[in-house]
């Protein structure tokens, strides 16, 4: 148990290798167990892991193979399995296949609705997942509607200041900045973004995941909008963040770096492109 404790707060703190490496004996051991539903807790947890790794393959290999091996054991609408569908959807949703994505995502929330109750978190947090299903096929509306009444409920439930709230609420900006594509709408998305990584940096820290994720996008934002100087200070700093946290080797570093060198080149470009411009409107 301790094991398994470990292996899921290192997921939850966005160390995914690490995660992994701690279950992934646990697994072995549980291979012949009669524990069957922490046997695919256990799975559910690597397959998550191995989708935030992008090995998308490994995660749906991984959880098709374990619901073969233990739908016999189960009857009816299982529970259990509502964690593996999830995994399994965002692992054909990271293969470009968003169609069959958004079928997996239907079912575990649909299937948690129907045994938890549509306001359960449980179910709160597959409507989101389903949300960002929708919003991979461009239908940003529906994707708002339904990351939005998750929000609302878990304010309800949870409270405004939850984790889950908070990260739930991130997700509803991320598609509003993506349905608002003209350049000034744009802006309005950046005060929201930013009152809300100032409530990430209260409740959460300023190291967590969570809150360095909504602080790149907040970044990519500036970027969006041409506010290039914006985007150079908060990249920077973020870069700095994660390889004190999560080392320079780390893939999300490196895409990091990639993204603070390209807001650089814009900067150099700018000044040569409109040399003639005072410095003080190229920010």
């Amino acid at each position: 148990m301790s094991r398994f404790l470990v292996g899921n707060d290192l997921s939850l703190l966005g160390r995914f290798r690490e995660s992994v490496e701690w279950l992934k004996p646990l697994m072995e051991d549980l291979a012949d167990s009669i524990d069957y539903a922490m046997a695919i807790g256990v799975i559910g947890i690597l397959g998550y892991n191995y989708n935030c790794l992008e090995e998308y393959h490994d995660a749906l290999d991984l959880c098709t193979k374990a619901m073969a091996k233990f739908e016999g054991i189960f009857t009816g609408e299982a529970p259990e399995f509502f964690p593996l569908y999830t995994v399994i959807g965002d692992a054909l949703w990271g293969l470009n296949k968003p169609k069959e994505a958004l079928i997996w995502s239907k079912k575990a929330f649909l299937g948690s609705q129907k045994i938890y109750g549509a306001t359960h978190s449980k179910t709160l947090l597959k409507m989101g997942i389903l949300a960002s299903h929708y919003a991979a096929l461009n239908d940003f509306k529906k994707a708002y509607d339904l990351q939005e009444q998750s929000v609302n409920c878990m304010k309800e439930t949870l409270g405004a200041d939850h984790p889950m709230t908070i990260s739930s609420e991130s997700y509803l900006v991320n598609i509003i900045s993506q349905r608002k594509r003209n350049l000034f709408l744009r802006k309005k998305v950046i005060g929201r973004r930013r009152m809300l990584l100032q409530k990430m940096n209260t409740q959460l820290g300023d190291k967590d995941w969570l809150t360095l994720e909504c602080q790149l996008a907040l970044a990519q934002d500036y970027v969006a909008c041409g506010s290039l100087e914006k985007a150079k200070v908060i990249e920077e700093q973020w870069v700095e963040v994660m390889i004190q946290e999560f080392g320079q080797d780390d893939k999300r570093t490196l895409e990091g770096i990639a993204a603070l060198a390209l807001t650089k080149k814009l900067i150099t470009a700018r000044k040569v492109l409109y040399w003639w411009v005072p410095r003080r409107f190229l920010k």
